[in-house]
């Protein structure tokens, strides 16, 4: 594995910005980003529960591109990089977006 050289991103032109509540999704893709339906369930939970912000732990980056839901941009934080691929946490949001910081922990994950 690799230190992560890159964030990968779609930011697209948006002018509103979060003015009081939202509503939020928090949710590790890892294993169901891989099954066929994933997708066209998460635009459906999307409106339905009108949510504003999505924050996706485990998402590769082709599955970030193939994802592009409309009237959300994103910022994939790649966390973990091989030789084929990128992983990361996606934050994906209806609002505008100015600025935005990486940060990685030097911590691991607890094993046994």
């Amino acid at each position: 594995m690799f230190k992560p050289r890159k964030n990968i991103k779609l930011l697209k032109c948006q002018s509103a910005t979060c003015g009081g509540n939202f509503n939020l999704l928090c949710w590790n893709i890892a294993k169901l980003s891989k099954k066929e339906k994933f997708t066209s369930y998460l635009k459906e939970l999307i409106l339905s529960e009108k949510l504003d912000f999505l924050l996706l732990q485990e998402v590769k980056e082709e599955i970030a591109k193939d994802m592009s839901i409309e009237n959300f941009s994103y910022i994939l934080s790649a966390n973990m990089e091989t030789k084929k691929h990128i992983y990361g946490v996606m934050t994906a949001f209806k609002f505008s977006c100015q600025n935005y910081k990486k940060i990685l922990t030097n911590s691991k994950e607890f094993s046994f």
